[in-house]
């Protein structure tokens, strides 16, 4: 609204009749405490609803009682409200499936749609079936649809789409899924962990949308978080039916199971049994073995307490139901580690007497690799997003200050415009650093295979830097962001080594690990320095490189030291054990 339009209305004349209504309560307001400030929606000239807010004021001007009120558009403001109480709504607190009912109804009160679906491809990809949906306030379930002649067909390949007015004219179709035309549609592809699109978040409206704030990206970072939630449901899923799966199959085969006989003290075991521990049955001298031996043969000395305890527990059992579960690690013929889960069952003669226990052993090295890194990644992305939201808000302070300070200290009316369009710019970058806060416990990336060769930044290097690297073929089971240790590594030599000329990569097998080696030629690390260069804060510059070089790998029990020669350059030794990297070709 103009100034000009202002002068020639009534404060009454910008409200709505419910306005009207409070006219009265706020008049005693303003009477009693001389000013008053509430909020409104007015209808503009262009038949838009606005959000206004009003101050109003009582004062002596020449010994009359004057009413001063100021009147503010905040629609944007509002909007961009609403935008990000969606968004943190749908992004914070829940995963899975539920997540997604949350998404969905608030992004609904958000843009006041009358339908919001987000759903996934079906196996020939020419369906979509919804996971979650509202359709004129109320939750569908079981709805699916075909892509073609719909907005939905597209978005998957082109992206973010939207179609402010006259989506039904553009597709006809759409008409056909709901019986009803709507006018306003957006739509953004939903992606899992591989960047692969695995469904569409769909809304549509019966009146145009016309958002007066950018909701792309804040649609792409609920799209985002829908899709991790697919992906999560669906891991789940899997889980769920290979758990029950491997149970069945276990029970019927009886796959890797063993029997202990009281009477004769000893195990039996079978050729499945033994393969799973890397041996053979020739080799341990037949199919039967005593507990003390294979106690000291094959379980990990720290287990050991574990392993007896567990054992004292089934052989004073006298239910006949009794079975028991627990977890601990073997160490195989080959030297390698892994993690077992351990169901025992004991079995009781017709007396009730004990007299066997049987059970089956169940390899889970991998998921608790996974579970472990999990659970390292989340608190070293906590760390992370603390040391970064620390500092940068530190500084932030420094600048208000600043920003103060030359604002008293300025006369220059456009210069004071620069300097509140500088803090309105600052406070917004203050307000997504707090949001981080939220946004740091939604959970982290999944471990992945990751070629070594596929991470090694050549291009990154200065030209008078030459590069060899010999790791063709090797993949290693780390974090995603493997490639940001070599960043650092590289880096850390171009930065501190002293005019390095030659960068070397290359790998080599030593007691069933692999070591991956990083070599420079610049002026090497002192002795004294060699561990605490790791140490978070220690360095020149920010002191985080090389501590998250290490933070990185330590989240697939991968570990790194320096063992080079001070005066003839780095070398960085990095130790992958046993069943985290592989070779092909």
């Amino acid at each position: 609204m103009s100034l000009e339009e202002l002068r020639k209305v009534k404060l009454i004349d910008l409200d709505t009749p419910e306005m009207k209504s409070r006219a009265p309560a706020i008049m005693q307001t303003i009477q009693k405490n001389g000013h008053a400030s509430f909020q409104t929606n007015y209808i503009s000239k262009e038949n838009q609803v606005k959000t206004i807010e009003i101050s109003v004021s009582l004062f002596n001007l020449n010994g009359k009682t004057t009413m001063l009120s100021n009147i503010r558009d905040i629609t944007e403001q509002k909007e961009a409200e609403s935008a990000m109480n969606a968004m943190v709504t749908s992004i914070v607190g829940t995963t899975g499936t539920g997540s997604l009912d949350r998404i969905v109804a608030s992004v609904c009160e958000w843009l006041d749609a009358d339908c919001v679906m987000i759903g996934g491809f079906s196996p020939d990809k020419e369906h979509i079936r919804a996971y979650s949906m509202v359709f004129d306030g109320k939750k569908i379930n079981d709805f699916s649809f075909p892509l073609k002649g719909t907005p939905c067909e597209s978005t998957p390949k082109e992206g973010f789409s939207f179609y402010p007015d006259n989506v039904s004219d553009n597709f006809p179709d759409i008409k056909n899924l709901t019986g009803k035309d709507f006018r306003g549609y957006i739509g953004a592809p939903l992606k899992n962990s591989e960047g692969d699109v695995n469904g569409v978040i769909c809304i549509l409206s019966y009146k145009p949308i016309n958002p007066t704030i950018s909701i792309q990206e804040i649609i792409a970072i609920i799209a985002e978080k829908a899709g991790a939630d697919i992906e999560r449901a669906h891991i789940e899923q899997v889980l769920i039916k290979n758990e029950r799966t491997l149970a069945e199959t276990m029970n019927m085969a009886n796959l890797v199971s063993w029997e202990y006989d009281f009477e004769t003290q000893l195990f039996t075991f079978d050729d499945r049994f033994y393969a799973l521990y890397a041996t053979t049955a020739e080799r341990e001298g037949g199919y039967m073995m005593s507990a003390e031996k294979y106690t000291l043969e094959f379980v990990y000395p720290a287990d050991i307490p574990k392993v007896l305890e567990e054992a004292a527990k089934s052989n004073e059992a006298v239910d006949p139901d009794f079975i028991s579960e627990f977890e601990h690690r073997i160490i195989r013929r080959d030297g390698e580690m892994r993690y077992f889960s351990v169901r025992v069952r004991a079995v009781f003669d017709e007396d009730g007497k004990l007299i066997k226990t049987h059970g089956a052993n169940q390899d889970i090295t991998g998921q608790k690799y996974i579970e472990e890194a999990l659970l390292r990644a989340n608190n070293q992305l906590n760390l992370l997003s603390g040391i970064t939201r620390h500092d940068i808000l530190n500084n932030i302070s420094i600048f208000h200050g600043y920003l103060k300070l030359l604002e008293i200290d300025c006369d220059n009316p456009e210069m004071h415009g620069y300097i509140r369009k500088m803090t309105e710019s600052i406070n917004k970058i203050q307000y997504q650093i707090e949001f981080s806060r939220v946004y740091q416990d939604l959970g982290s990336q999944k471990p992945l295979w990751i070629s070594l060769d596929s991470v090694l930044l050549r291009t990154s290097l200065p030209e008078t830097v030459h590069f060899s690297g010999n790791v063709s073929g090797i993949s290693v089971f780390a974090d995603p962001i493997l490639e940001k240790v070599f960043y650092n590594l590289l880096d850390n030599s171009t930065r501190h080594g002293n005019n390095v000329t030659e960068i070397s990569v290359f790998t080599q097998e030593e007691n069933r690990s692999l070591i991956i080696v990083y070599e420079d030629n610049g002026v090497g690390i002192p002795q004294e320095e060699k561990e605490i260069i790791f140490e978070r804060g220690y360095g020149k510059n920010t002191g985080h490189g090389l501590f998250l070089v290490r933070e990185i790998l330590q989240l697939t029990n991968i570990s790194i030291r320096e063992t080079g020669t001070f005066g003839k350059g780095a070398r960085f030794e990095i130790t992958v054990p046993s069943g985290l990297y592989r070779k092909s070709g």
